[in-house]
């Protein structure tokens, strides 16, 4: 999770469920990144830091954002553990807005999964001060 740029938490977890899709799969984890801003926006209040509308969570399936736009059930959702609905909660209460991210542009997988050598060191440029030593 960034806030106003930097990095202020991040997290790589084990599913509790067994996906059955990939859509399930990266549903279950907006879930959990929602359960992170969730806290994250408490600590700001908290802070005197009041955050103001939906916070953005990258999402890089089109179908795991559709789940939670749509209220609705439907056969490939029906077998959806009630508790990773929790994404689609934040996003009906305005508190959190899924953007679709391609796979080369999620700033979240160098912290969360292994990289190739030159997915990384792209990713790494992204996320490296530009007055870091091994940019000069």
């Amino acid at each position: 999770m960034y806030l106003y740029g930097g990095v202020v938490s991040f997290a790589s977890k084990f599913l509790k469920i067994i996906a059955l899709s990939s859509a399930e799969a990266e549903y279950a984890g907006a879930s959990q990144a929602c359960r992170e801003m969730a806290f994250v926006r408490h600590v700001c209040s908290d802070l005197g830091l009041e955050l103001q509308g939906p916070l953005c969570l990258g999402v890089d399936n089109k179908a795991a954002i559709a789940i939670c736009e749509n209220a609705g059930v439907t056969g490939r959702n029906k077998h959806f553990d009630d508790s990773i609905h929790f994404t689609r909660d934040e996003y009906e209460y305005g508190r959190m807005r899924p953007v679709f991210v391609t796979t080369d542009r999620q700033r979240a997988d160098g912290f969360t999964k292994p990289l190739e050598g030159s997915t990384f060191m792209n990713w790494r440029r992204t996320v490296t001060p530009m007055d870091h030593p091994s940019k000069l």
